[in-house]
């Protein structure tokens, strides 16, 4: 389940440091980051007893990939709740088709089945937040 994000607010925030070396002398430093009450979180667990197989997201406690790709390998009535705040994504679903999971050596598959897809199982980053130096 593929999802990317995009639609961020972004904050400045301006902090003054201390040289470690030289003349000590402080300036002061602008940090463009996500706004602190963006997020989303993504939770797909058993729908009749609750129990949670995956939960991942964006910021509040999960990692800031815009892009991420959670994968599940339970064959289970599933419910996937999706909750967020200041943020626009799009989620993707990919189901294995049955096949799949009768067929242990296909667990491990990259391709479904079905369809020409890939799936990466590692998230990246897209964007990163810069300091900018001002004094």
């Amino acid at each position: 389940m593929p999802y990317f994000l995009e639609g961020i607010p972004n904050v400045t925030e301006k902090r003054v440091v201390t040289a470690k070396t030289g003349s000590k002398a402080e300036s002061v430093i602008s940090i463009d980051s996500y706004s602190p009450n963006s997020w989303l979180e993504i939770t797909i667990r058993n729908a009749t007893t609750g129990e949670i197989y995956q939960q991942d997201g964006f910021q509040k406690g999960h990692s800031t990939y815009l892009t991420n790709t959670l994968k599940v390998n339970k064959q289970d009535n599933l419910l996937i709740e999706i909750k967020g705040n200041l943020i626009t994504a799009s989620v993707n679903f990919w189901i294995k088709p049955e096949i799949n999971f009768e067929d242990p050596q296909m667990m491990n598959s990259t391709v479904c089945t079905e369809i020409e897809q890939t799936r990466s199982t590692l998230a990246y980053a897209t964007s990163t937040p810069t300091p900018t130096w001002n004094g």
